[in-house]
């Protein structure tokens, strides 16, 4: 493919030039052209280019691989020269660094590099020795429990953390009276706000009037929110009623437009005291961080130096390790110097990832060479990893001061042109001063190329959440059925891409999907032991090897062991005096055959077997994998099986035996690693993804859904900030600085939410769908959406739950009740003796017994947790993953209780126990959590 003249100016740049690359712009197109054009005068040993994923990295090094072949056929020095080039990661450039040079990097020359998931687990094996050796005086201010919670957060990031601390006890009050001016003027100078007081003065009612009164009343305290003490003027003005009024005492028809004034200040004054800085003010809690500060600063030093002297003697490096000690190499001049002569050109891909210490970094590293600097700011989104498009800027700055170039690459070859006029009037006003705007390569094949859609009734949140799978659903199915795509043939599923700002959201889009036959391909969706198939295999090895009653009850309620809860509820009864374990060992009860077979085997097996061993001979033993196989998503799900059983395996490798490997996974799954899901081939199936995970991909057809997410509020009570310092919150109350940095945060979260969306919609090639289950609510993606759809002349689309696939939801009738007594013998103790269609036997009493099945139900896996939530959203009371007892209070009028029993089948059997008899639904885990939750209300 031939270069663009803006192509053309980035990859011939003479000397340093920085690239805007706009999406879809040929960006990767252009930095092997420029890689190319600087081997007519360097060897790859002098280049540097670096990307921010193993598989960028190996995909620039390959595509670099077939521009040499094609420009230089038969030129073997250079493609030998390649494979030993500098191409990779920032962290390999580190590495590599700290490699070269361990004296001046003050690391061990044979140092190991652990990777996130590997930090993370061996800080937290270290951790609680090292606080063990805190001094008593060190939680003066702040107790043991209080910092073992807030250490890991400061050592996620020790250079921000030092920095943070020596802010110190900043000038708190000046700030505070900085940030309630900002925030009053902010308020005021809101145009719904300047609109709502002029309508105020602009219309008057009779004298009397009650709604006159109130009229007044807020124009006076709208002048003493100016004063020196807002507060109660705050308060007087959001308690303001707006009840009564006469029509007739308002000239023009104008008692509706005050009171909508009224309730506008009331909400956007309700919205500005959330935030927390119009009141804003020290106190006691401020006095409290003050004396706390030092204390806490002393313990992070300490735990710090524990730990890093403990990785010295280990060899051990993690990444913010590599980053750091690859910068005190540079301090040495002899090492800058050997860089500064060895490599001459830099390529920097993705340059608005970069964070703070990668940017000096890579800044001091290049010195006088030549630099290409590709980035794109509109789509920094890794905030959460500190990535901060500003130094994107400032960097590209420098470099134009220095008498280099700057390139626009803004013509799009993704999209077609009409899809890129709709786009680009969406962004104007969702990026502000950020947009520039794209141009189309392709041209329009005309037709609708946009369009969104929300629905009005969200309650309950299930409900909402099936009718957008439903609407998203018949679209698929609709553009499926197009005798012509603009494809030159029929669309296919695989090119279709439903992207969330969630992975939860994707489930129910994926669930309605299949079971409209359509193939779904779910690309990651988050941790692999936080899966279903992987907490099975971690119960199943720790009952095996570890005597470990909670595993073993998990494991009987799996498909593995196949037990109900009355079989379970049965065998703690019958192990009041002995284990669980010998209990089941003991049993008759056919219930279990299948579960005792199971343990015996394994159990004798893990005295000599490895843990992968185990993990097989019970998949033969009880056909877990077949009964995955036949689930709506079997792939994913078998996929994730295998994916445990071969992390399994790594382990065993380092650790032989099952006890050990199961400590290690605990380790893991306590430590909060994400550990990869396998990759599955796509094939032709509708991609269900993030729109994080969904960079630098693109399908024709790109629905964006569950729109009507927004941020959750800040929850975390240690919050750190360069400028701002160390902010703490103590028993809820926040201090100063937190509440400032809280404040800056969401500004930037606000910020990277737009430039989100930004990537999201950027996705689709010919076709963009955008989906909500709510209204836009203040803060929402669709909220920031609005103003761009707007200004695009795209229409917000409002329907019901009811009509969300365009026609009216069928009803759902129960199928006829069995006999409950062909499902149990005894009732589940739910805090109360409950009557049944058969003779119960006593439940325990004691509070230890309670304690224990309470112990149990928080075992329950996560479909149990679903249908608890969907249940009550219809105001039924189910049981709780938590709480055993049934509150009066939140029973429907006439039921006792409600019980949900698992069979050895695999279904459900949802029963109520109140007059007029004992009724009983039987549903499969396979059902949508809202139907179920529909059909009972229906029963009840």
């Amino acid at each position: 493919m031939s270069l663009t003249d803006a192509q053309r100016a980035a990859a011939h740049a003479p000397g340093s030039v920085t690239v805007m690359a706009g999406a879809g712009s040929g960006k990767t197109h252009m930095l092997v052209s420029r890689y190319l054009h600087h081997l007519d005068t360097l060897s790859p040993l002098q280049v540097v280019a670096t990307t921010f994923t193993e598989k960028a990295a190996a995909e620039l090094r390959a595509r670099i691989r077939r521009g040499v072949l094609a420009s230089r056929p038969g030129d073997l020095d250079t493609l030998a020269e390649l494979e030993a080039a500098q191409i990779g990661t920032i962290h390999a450039l580190c590495a590599r660094i700290v490699r070269d040079h361990p004296s001046a990097a003050g690391v061990r020359p044979d140092a190991a590099v652990l990777d996130a998931g590997q930090a993370r687990v061996w800080r937290s094996r270290h951790l609680r020795a090292a606080l063990a050796q805190l001094p008593t005086r060190t939680f003066r201010h702040l107790p043991f429990t209080r910092v073992a919670a807030l250490l890991p957060a400061l050592l996620d990031d020790p250079l921000l953390t030092r920095r943070a601390f020596d802010v110190g006890r900043g000038p708190w009050e000046d700030w505070a009276q900085r940030a309630r001016t900002d925030a009053y003027v902010a308020l005021t100078g809101d145009p719904a706000w300047q609109g709502a007081v002029a309508t105020l003065h602009a219309h008057a009612g009779e004298a009397g009037d009650r709604i006159e009164d109130v009229r007044q009343r807020a124009l006076t305290l709208l002048d003493d929110l100016a004063g020196p003490d807002p507060s109660g003027a705050a308060e007087a003005l959001i308690a303001l009623p707006l009840t009564g009024g006469s029509a007739k005492a308002w000239p023009g028809g104008a008692l509706p437009l005050v009171k909508e004034a009224v309730k506008t200040l009331r909400a956007q004054l309700s919205s500005a005291l959330d935030a927390g800085l119009l009141m804003l003010a020290p106190g006691s809690t401020d006095e409290w961080l003050a004396a706390a500060l030092p204390d806490l600063e002393a313990a992070f030093t300490h735990v710090q130096e524990q730990l890093g002297e403990l990785k010295r003697r280990a060899g051990l490096l993690d990444f913010a390790d590599l980053e750091v000690q690859a910068l005190r190499a540079l301090d040495d001049p002899a090492v800058l110097a050997h860089y500064h002569a060895r490599w001459q050109a830099y390529l920097i891909d993705e340059a608005q990832d970069t964070n703070p210490v990668q940017a000096e970094l890579l800044e001091r590293l290049a010195g006088p060479a030549r630099r290409t600097l590709v980035g794109d700011e509109k789509q920094s989104i890794y905030g959460f990893r500190r990535a901060d498009p500003a130094l994107f800027r400032a960097a590209g700055k420098r470099i134009t001061e220095a008498g280099g170039a700057s390139v626009a690459l803004d013509r799009s070859f993704r999209t077609h042109a009409g899809l890129v006029d709709v786009t680009n009037r969406i962004f104007g006003p969702l990026l502000g001063a950020l947009h520039t705007p794209l141009q189309a390569e392709r041209p329009s094949p005309g037709g609708v190329t946009a369009h969104a859609w929300h629905l009005s009734d969200t309650k309950p949140k299930a409900r909402a959440q099936a009718a957008e799978a439903a609407h998203i659903t018949a679209q698929v199915q609709a553009l499926l059925a197009l005798p012509e795509s603009g494809l030159g043939r029929p669309l296919r599923p695989g090119d279709v891409a439903v992207l969330t700002r969630g992975w939860a959201a994707l489930r129910p889009i994926g669930k309605a999907l299949a079971a409209a036959g359509i193939p779904v391909h779910e690309a990651g969706t988050g941790s692999l032991l936080a899966t279903q198939e992987a907490r099975d295999g971690l119960a199943l090895l720790a009952a095996a090897s570890h005597h470990d009653p909670a595993a073993l009850v998990a494991v009987l309620r799996s498909p593995l062991g196949g037990a109900d809860d009355t079989a379970i509820w049965d065998l703690v009864r019958a192990a009041s005096d002995s284990d669980l374990f010998t209990a089941l060992a003991a049993s008759s009860d056919p219930r279990l055959e299948r579960s005792r077979t199971l343990m015996a085997d394994l159990r004798r097996l893990a005295r000599h077997e490895p843990p992968s061993a185990l993990l097989r001979r019970a998949d033969y033993l009880t056909g877990y994998t077949a009964v995955l196989a036949n689930l709506w998503d079997a792939e994913r799900r078998s996929a994730d099986w295998r994916g445990f059983t071969d992390f399994v395996q790594d382990l065993e490798r380092q650790h032989e035996d099952t006890f050990t490997v199961v400590q290690v996974l605990r380790e893991t799954l306590d430590a909060g690693v994400d550990v990869p899901r396998p990759l599955l081939e796509a094939g032709d199936a509708v991609t269900l993804t993030t729109m994080h995970s969904s960079k630098g991909l693109e399908w024709p057809v790109v629905i964006t859904a569950n729109l009507d997410w927004s941020p959750p509020p800040e929850t975390a009570d240690l919050l750190l900030d360069a400028d701002l310092g160390v902010g703490l919150r103590r028993d809820q109350q926040a201090s100063v600085p937190w509440t400032l940095i809280a404040a800056r945060r969401r500004a930037r979260e606000d910020a990277e939410a737009r430039r989100l969306l930004y990537v999201a919609l950027t996705r689709a090639r010919d076709h963009l769908i955008l989906t909500a289950g709510a209204p836009p609510k203040r803060g929402s993606l669709l909220d920031l959406l609005v103003p761009g759809l707007s200004a695009a002349g795209v229409p917000l689309t409002e329907r019901t739950a009811a009509d969300a696939t365009g026609e009216p939801a069928p009803p759902v009738d129960p199928p006829a009740a069995p006999p409950v007594s062909a499902y149990w013998t005894d009732p589940v103790h739910l805090g109360e003796s409950l009557p049944t269609a058969t003779t119960a036997a006593a439940p325990p009493t004691t509070a230890q017994s309670d304690a224990d099945w309470a112990e149990l139900l928080d075992l329950l896996d996560p479909t149990w947790t679903a249908w608890a939530a969907a249940l009550a959203s219809c105001g039924v009371p189910a049981p709780s993953d938590v709480h055993v007892d049934l509150p009066v209070a939140g029973r429907v009028s006439g039921h006792s209780a409600l019980m949900l029993w698992r069979r050895a089948g695999g279904d459900v059997l949802l029963v109520d126990t109140a007059p007029p008899g004992t009724r009983a639904l039987t549903v499969h885990l396979t059902d949508d959590p809202a139907d179920v939750a529909r059909r009972l209300h229906d029963l009840l």
